[in-house]
């Protein structure tokens, strides 16, 4: 083979090379389990600091617009000027937040995010203990990597899988290592955001700001 052409290969694979991610680019095994055990760790605590979030939110906003709905009736009966709705306008209100309301519980039942969030937790711990014994054995010298993989590979099994936007938000907390530039730090945080906060603060500001904008315009324009 000529030199250029063994010169071709060499660069070809230099490139192929700065593609790799850094644990797999000394094919050690060894190194490649530590950083699963580091990413699938710090992904599971994200996800459960996630589900931990989205029971939180959506427990409050069955609670604020089962409030709304008081309130809403309360202007309605006070008749306050302005705010105030004929009795079918109300009736269509309080319906259509009835049934929000029941969509919303059945959804969270369904979704059982406290629970999702306690598993995470759980398997987060379960692979930190396999992490942390791995790098006890790499000091001193006794890894025994196919048992660690198989402990691995088995807390996996039992559990469910975490969502992409996990890793992403885990990847936020060590920018420097996976040389993430500011705008994809803000778009991971935007789209947990969208994720866990959208539907929250839209109940929570939207709503009284949609009634407001429905009783404008039904006693001015109908």
């Amino acid at each position: 083979m000529s030199n250029s052409n063994t010169d071709k290969l060499n660069n070809t694979y230099d490139e192929r090379l700065t593609l790799l991610p850094e644990y797999l680019k000394d094919n050690d095994f060894i190194v490649e389990l530590n950083y699963k055990l580091w990413v699938t760790k710090g992904s599971r605590f994200k996800a459960a600091e996630r589900c931990e979030r989205q029971n939180d939110r959506y427990t409050k906003i069955i609670a604020f617009v089962s409030a709304y709905m008081i309130i809403i009736n309360v202007i309605n009966l006070c008749k306050i000027p302005v705010l105030t709705l004929e009795d079918n306008y109300i009736a269509t209100i309080t319906i259509g937040f009835s049934i929000i309301l029941l969509v919303a519980s059945q959804f969270i039942y369904a979704r059982n995010y406290s629970v999702q969030s306690n598993k995470f937790h759980c398997c987060a711990l379960e692979i930190s203990n396999v992490y942390n014994r791995l790098r006890i054995e790499k000091n001193q010298d006794e890894v025994d990597v196919n048992k660690l993989t198989l402990e691995y590979e088995s807390i996996l099994s039992r559990y469910d899988n975490h969502l992409p936007i996990d890793y992403e938000m885990f990847k936020t907390t060590k920018p420097k290592y996976f040389k993430l530039t500011k705008r994809e730090i803000y778009w991971s945080k935007l789209q947990y955001f969208n994720s866990c906060n959208s539907l929250y603060y839209f109940s929570m500001i939207g709503v009284p700001l949609l009634y407001l904008f429905l009783a404008l315009f039904i006693n001015n324009y109908i």
